[in-house]
Formats: structure tokens, C-alpha cells, sequence
């Protein structure tokens, strides 16, 4: 049954004393591209942090740095037509001991356990509260209003679905298609998640009734993906999660600079092509070859791995977001040069920026 968006609740940030997430954001000032922004956003008491939200699509006035969009009061799901990047900590002090044990408690006990996370939900403004069913592989379970385009920038973080779960490590992309997921961890130490979570078409969620095929030819490459979906299931009406493609990205291709010399490698892992994100998963929207760049109102979920002394231009027409995943990447307005490392992030509003590399780097783009 599909609902009718409801006015979330705004949850109040917290100074960031962990000192993660560190974000600078270049934007244009008078003409001259300037980085405005060189911090740690503000956090929740459970360590989720916007860097970065577009309140409409195509950005306009959220992507001109007057206002600080990652500093706003956390709402779970993206604003409506627009779009959030977001960081996650899945921290083992933070996981539950009891989070997968749920259906071996005592009724009593469960129903305890199953209002907390309701009323977290609530709290949060999650338009999809789980129900006990959905709560009983692990009691993060949950969906959102939206397509999450998320990476592993640090650590060994497992992602839930319904039927399987998958176990990620630094560099491999996940794509969740308005589908219900949860998060755990393997390993004792803490987890770092990046991504972009645009708002969503609920009604083109599809119930597909079985995974994909793999692609004639398929070979491995440097950019894994992972992309869930939800399939048609007798005993859960809304459908059930699971892995729909397994795979690399389908059109990695070298990066040529002015004069033809390889200066790395690039590969789309999903793209959109409309303010609202279908979700139906009924094809993989990486077909062909890459693009210069993403349609009027589309973003495209890149990963880019770049060669030692190179340098990459990049457009100054769209907002840009950069994941450091491994190494440093430089970025250099007309007024400063910075140097961003593992699991810090750089925001381009529609400003000139020069990229850079110095020995061998590895950093995931999300364009839009």
C-alpha cells in the first residue's frame, strides 16, 4: 500500500567530537570558485551525518553554499524531489548483542523490543515503519522512500536483505532499490558507509519474480556492485529483498587526458534519469558507454580509480560529490588548494575545480 508523504520530524545534530566525515565544499563566491567549507558536519546521537542535501532536482538554490545543507536537522529520507549524501558508522558498540535474536525472546520481551525501534523510526521520520515481521532477521531492518546509492569507504560492514546478506569491504558499491535492508558488521571494528539517497518513485516499485540473469561476457573488473531489489513472496505481501545483480560495473573504460595518455579507469554503477528515482529494477540502467555527463534531471553513481600525477578536470555546470576511499585526492579552486584523505569528502557546487593525484589513488564519485 502506497502513503502519502507526511511532513517528517527534524532531529537535532549534535557537535561532532568523533571527528569523522571531514567534508570541504567548494562553491562559487562572486566568480571565483572558493572552498567555504572545511569542517566535520554535525552529527545524531547514533553518528549519521549529511554532507551534503539538494532540496530540488535540478539544484538550484541548496547547491549555491549559502545556506550549510549538511547542517541542517536530520530527516531520515531525502527530501522530496531531491537528494542527500549521507555517511553511516556501523560502530560494534552501537550493534546490538540481541539485534538478530528476536524471534527467540519471549513475547513480552520482543514486543519491548519491537516498539523501541517503532518509536525510533517515528522519531526519525521514517515513512515506512517496520513491523514486527520485517524486524525479525535483525532488528535494523527497515525501507525509505528512496534510492540509496551507497559505497564502503572503510571497514567490513555486512548489508542485510530480507533473503541474503552480503558482506562489503572498502570499495564495493550498493545499490538499494526502495528495498527493505538492515546493517551489521563483520569484524570488531568500526564501519564507515557513504552514499547518495535520492528521493524515490514509490509506485514504480516492482515485485520482480526472480533475480537477473548474469550478462553474456560478464567478467570481473575493478568496480564491484551490488544491487537489491524486492521480489514477489507467498508469505510477505509487500515482497522480500535480495541481491538482483552481483557483478562489476558493466562499462568500465580507461580515463584519457588532453593528449591521449591513460590517466585511470572509470565505471558507472546506476544511473537516474528523472527528479524521482525509479526504483523497479526491471533493467540495469548502465547500458553503453559512459557519459560526459548526467541528463537534465539524472545522477550518475561512478566510481573512478585514478593513476599517480594525473590530472582531471571536471565540469563546473553540476554538483559533483568525491568519496575518498583510498590514498589522497588534491582539489584546487582559484583560491585554495586542499587535500582530501581515506573516508573524507569534497562537494563541487557548480564551482572550477582542478583534481589531482599523487601516487597511486582510489576515489569512489557520486555526480549529479
Amino acid at each position: 500500500m502506497l502513503r502519502n508523504r507526511i511532513v517528517a520530524p527534524r532531529v537535532r545534530k549534535i557537535r561532532n567530537r568523533f571527528r569523522i566525515y571531514k567534508r570541504y565544499v567548494c562553491a562559487d563566491v562572486d566568480g571565483k570558485s572558493e572552498f567555504i567549507i572545511d569542517d566535520y558536519p554535525d552529527v545524531t546521537r547514533s553518528r549519521l551525518a549529511d554532507i551534503w542535501k539538494l532540496a530540488e532536482t535540478p539544484a538550484r538554490d541548496s547547491a549555491t553554499g549559502r545556506v550549510d545543507q549538511g547542517n541542517e536537522p536530520f530527516e531520515h529520507e531525502a527530501p522530496a524531489n531531491g537528494s542527500v549524501f549521507r555517511c553511516v558508522t556501523i560502530d560494534p558498540a552501537d550493534v546490538l548483542p540481541t539485534a538478530r535474536l528476536l524471534p527467540s525472546l519471549s513475547p513480552a520481551r520482543r514486543k519491548l523490543f519491537v516498539d523501541m525501534i517503532q518509536d525510533l523510526h517515528r522519531t526519525i521520520g521514517t515513512h515506512h515503519i517496520p513491523a514486527e515481521q520485517d524486524l525479525m532477521k535483525h532488528m535494523s531492518m527497515h525501507r525509505t522512500d528512496s534510492l540509496n546509492l551507497f559505497v564502503c569507504l572503510e571497514g567490513f560492514p555486512t548489508t542485510l536483505n530480507d533473503d541474503d546478506e552480503v558482506h562489503l569491504q572498502p570499495g564495493d558499491a550498493f545499490v538499494q532499490l526502495g528495498s527493505m535492508h538492515g546493517w551489521d558488521l563483520s569484524g570488531d571494528k568500526a564501519a564507515f558507509i557513504g552514499g547518495l539517497l535520492i528521493d524515490a518513485d514509490r509506485g514504480s516499485l516492482t515485485q520482480l519474480e526472480r533475480p537477473a540473469a548474469p550478462k553474456p561476457g560478464s567478467r570481473p573488473g575493478r568496480f564491484k556492485r551490488y544491487v537489491s531489489a524486492t521480489f514477489r513472496s507467498s508469505d510477505k505481501p509487500a515482497g522480500r529483498s535480495g541481491v538482483l545483480f552481483d557483478d562489476f560495473s558493466p562499462n568500465e573504460a580507461e580515463i584519457h587526458d588532453e593528449s591521449g595518455k591513460v590517466v585511470g579507469w572509470a565505471g558507472d554503477i546506476w544511473r537516474t534519469s528523472a527528479g524521482k528515482a525509479d526504483i523497479s529494477g526491471r533493467e540495469d540502467t548502465v547500458t553503453g558507454a559512459m557519459r560526459d555527463r548526467p541528463g537534465r534531471n539524472g545522477i550518475t553513481f561512478r566510481m573512478v580509480e585514478l593513476l599517480p600525477h594525473c590530472r582531471l578536470p571536471t565540469s563546473p555546470e553540476r554538483v559533483n560529490y568525491y568519496s575518498v576511499i583510498r590514498g589522497q585526492l588534491r582539489a584546487i579552486s582559484e583560491g585554495r588548494t586542499i587535500v582530501a584523505g581515506r573516508a573524507e569528502h569534497i562537494v563541487q557546487l557548480k564551482s572550477r575545480m582542478l583534481l589531482r593525484i599523487r601516487p597511486t589513488r582510489r576515489c569512489c564519485s557520486l555526480s549529479s
